[in-house]
């Protein structure tokens, strides 16, 4: 056992975590964020794209990421808003 352990500093949490959608969000310029922003908001029902079509178009424009990352993102249930 080391006491050590006691005097080490307390990590920043202030560390922002993001999933892939919202890292790829963060490094667009200002006028594609907001292009994005209203394409994650809008649901398919709504006659936005599906989960789907907002991955192709995101693959397309650079982003590795899935459909699942895409479907967490728009439910709010990524990294981005733990």
């Amino acid at each position: 056992m080391s006491l050590d352990i006691l005097l080490e500093p307390v990590p920043d949490r202030a560390v922002v975590r993001l999933c892939k959608v919202g890292k790829f969000h963060t490094d667009l310029p200002e006028q594609y964020q907001v292009a994005l922003d209203q394409l994650i908001r809008v649901a398919y029902q709504d006659g936005g794209l599906t989960d789907e079509e907002l991955t192709d178009r995101l693959r397309k424009a650079g982003c590795d990421v899935g459909s699942t990352v895409v479907r967490k993102h728009r439910k709010q249930q990524c990294a981005c808003v733990a």
